[in-house]
């Protein structure tokens, strides 16, 4: 039983070899700060990138939101459903508008 916790030990040891100062630990700081700087700039670069796509999509005019709704509920809500007014209403919301 000694024997498995000793063995542990030593692995665990094993890893924590290195010593303040020393050049390994430079190295180690060194790849850290490369990983934290790679790692904001590509959160900086995601977050661009989807401000730019947003920004980049433009609001359909009132009569062309309609006519996209209209489209799609023809297809998908029968047109004697009383159903068909939230549905419509929903798609308008979805492009900005209100009924």
């Amino acid at each position: 039983m000694t024997n498995t916790n000793a063995r542990c030990g030593r692995r665990l040891n094993l890893s924590n070899n290195i010593q303040p100062g020393s050049i390994d630990m430079q190295i180690d700081m060194q790849n850290a700060k490369l990983t934290w700087t790679f790692l904001c700039l590509l959160a900086a670069a995601a977050l661009l990138g989807s401000v730019e796509s947003a920004a980049a999509k433009s609001k359909p005019t009132y009569d062309q939101a309609w006519a996209l709704c209209t489209k799609q509920l023809n297809k998908t809500v029968p047109r004697d459903s009383s159903a068909r007014y939230s549905a419509g209403a929903a798609c308008m919301m979805k492009y900005g508008y209100r009924i």
